[in-house]
């Protein structure tokens, strides 16, 4: 780079790291053991706290930097909302995509496995459930995800959703009865049925 282009002075820059580095310390400091708290309540490791943090103080550093920037909560406020963004933002990205099995299809009582093997559309009707549970919303979605392809049971659930586990028991039955009856009910599933 050229010594033109570079207002400060090595002494300065030193001392800019420097102070840096000190900010980077008392943030972690003050901050780090919250951020861990909330990602490994929702299911992170500790490996994911430390990444996120690094993440959430380069945010927070380059918001500092801004002129137009005012911090109108309290620090701890401001980074938790950053993290919690963050982590909503990884789990969204990192979530695999439901893609129903056969095993799956065992946990519908009311559907006989030789109904479903004898037919010849036994995929167009894995891809009706698919967009069914893509519809019964973010709720539902998640739990019968966790409770059915990823089998959590339910104080797993519940961990990870914050919810009590007698919620989400009932949740559970409820959300299942309305994915059977959107199922059941559709022009598609009687039409499956009277081919198979």
């Amino acid at each position: 780079m050229d010594d033109s282009q570079n207002n400060e002075n090595p002494s300065t820059q030193i001392k800019s790291f420097m102070d840096l580095d000190l900010k980077i310390r008392n943030l972690y400091q003050s901050h780090f053991n919250d951020v861990k708290y909330y990602v490994l309540k929702n299911s992170g490791t500790v490996e994911d706290c430390r990444d996120l943090f690094q993440e959430v103080a380069l945010v927070y550093f380059n918001q500092l930097k801004k002129p137009s920037f005012e911090l109108t909560s309290s620090e701890k406020t401001y980074i938790l909302a950053v993290a919690r963004n963050l982590w909503l933002k990884k789990i969204r990205d990192t979530r695999p995509t439901f893609q129903p099995s056969e095993d799956w299809l065992n946990n519908i009582e009311d559907v006989s496995i030789d109904e479903i093997q004898q037919s010849k559309t036994k995929n167009d009707l894995l891809d009706y459930i698919t967009n069914a549970i893509e519809t019964i919303g973010t709720e539902c979605k998640e739990i019968i995800l966790m409770a059915f392809f990823q089998k959590k049971s339910a104080a797993d659930i519940a961990m990870a959703t914050g919810y009590a586990e007698g919620f989400i028991k009932v949740k559970k039955h409820r959300c299942l009865q309305g994915l059977k009856k959107m199922v059941f009910d559709s022009g598609q599933f009687k039409n499956y049925l009277a081919t198979s």
